[in-house]
């Protein structure tokens, strides 16, 4: 259970907030390869790992909460300057015609 535990903090620690969630099978797959090697001396072969829940601290969640926000807010700024401008481009047309 420990080498799993520290494993697992391993290749969680190696990613970003974002891939974490999405890297299940990549994790899965580092865990399975360590996994067996520490228990072939023994005979024994794990065939299968899976990292079901990733549930981090609410202190990350918090961060996460906020990053996601901020791109919002972004995505949000760029579509008004974005509509702006075509505003801008179409009363110009139409003033030229």
């Amino acid at each position: 259970q420990n080498l799993v535990l520290t494993q697992l903090r391993s290749e969680i620690g190696k990613l970003t907030l974002d891939a974490t969630f999405s890297a299940r099978e990549q994790i899965n797959a580092v865990l399975l390869s360590d996994l067996d090697i520490a228990t072939k001396p023994w005979g024994v072969k794990i065939t299968r790992v899976e990292v079901r829940d990733i549930n981090p601290n609410p202190d990350i969640m918090k961060a996460m909460e906020m990053q996601m926000a901020a791109e919002r807010q972004k995505r949000a700024v760029v579509i008004q300057s974005e509509g702006e401008l075509s505003r801008a481009v179409n009363q110009a047309d139409g003033a030229a015609q």
